[in-house]
C-alpha cells in the first residue's frame, strides 16, 4: 500500500540518479584546477571557482534543512496539483538559469571556509552522500509538504530534493564558464 505523499519508485530513481550525476560532473569539472585558477574571477561581482565550490559544499545540508522544515509544517494537499505541474523543471536536462535568478542567502555565501578545492570537495562529498542516503531511504511524505522558493513559488519537498542536483548543475555551469573565460589562468 502506498503511503500518502511519498515519492514513487520512478521519482526516487530520478532523484538518486541526478544526485549522482550532478556530483560526478562537478568533481570532473574541478579536477586539476590550480590554486591560481581556483581564485580567478573576471569581476568583483562574480564568485571564483573556490568560492563556488565552497557554496556548493555547504548547500546540500542547507537544502536538506529546508526539506526538514517543510515536513514540520502541515501538508498542503490543496497545492499538490499546482506544484507538481512544475515537475518538468526537475526532470528535464539541465538548463542554466539566467544570471541573477537566485540570490543565495548570506549564510550560503562563501567566507573562505575551505583553503583548497580538495577541502571543499571533501565536504561536498560528505554532504552529498548524506543527501543520496536520504533520497534512497526516505519514506517521508515529500510530495505533500511545501516550502516557498523566491522565484518559483511553492515547491514540495521532493522538488527541493531535486533542487540539490539542479543547484550543483547550475554552479558547475558557472565554473565551466569561468574556465572558458579568455583571462582564465593557464
Amino acid at each position: 500500500m502506498d503511503r500518502p505523499f511519498t515519492m514513487n519508485d520512478e521519482e526516487r530513481r530520478l532523484a538518486v540518479e541526478r544526485l549522482h550525476s550532478s556530483r560526478d560532473h562537478f568533481l570532473e569539472t574541478i579536477e586539476g584546477i590550480s590554486p591560481a585558477q581556483a581564485a580567478f574571477t573576471p569581476s568583483a561581482e562574480q564568485w571564483s571557482i573556490i568560492e563556488l565550490a565552497e557554496h556548493i559544499a555547504i548547500s546540500d545540508e542547507a537544502l536538506r534543512g529546508l526539506i526538514r522544515g517543510a515536513l514540520k509544517r502541515p501538508a498542503q494537499p490543496e497545492l499538490m496539483e499546482q506544484v507538481q505541474a512544475g515537475d518538468y523543471r526537475y526532470h528535464r536536462a539541465f538548463r542554466p538559469h539566467p544570471k541573477g535568478v537566485n540570490k543565495a542567502p548570506e549564510s550560503l555565501h562563501p567566507h573562505a571556509r575551505f583553503a583548497t578545492l580538495a577541502e571543499a570537495s571533501a565536504e561536498f562529498l560528505r554532504q552529498r552522500e548524506a543527501t543520496i542516503d536520504y533520497a534512497r531511504a526516505t519514506e517521508d511524505p515529500l510530495r505533500g509538504h511545501m516550502a516557498p522558493h523566491p522565484v518559483f513559488g511553492p515547491m514540495d519537498a521532493y522538488q527541493w530534493l531535486m533542487a540539490c542536483s539542479i543547484h550543483v548543475e547550475s554552479h558547475t555551469h558557472h565554473i565551466e564558464e569561468l574556465k572558458n573565460h579568455p583571462d582564465y589562468p593557464a
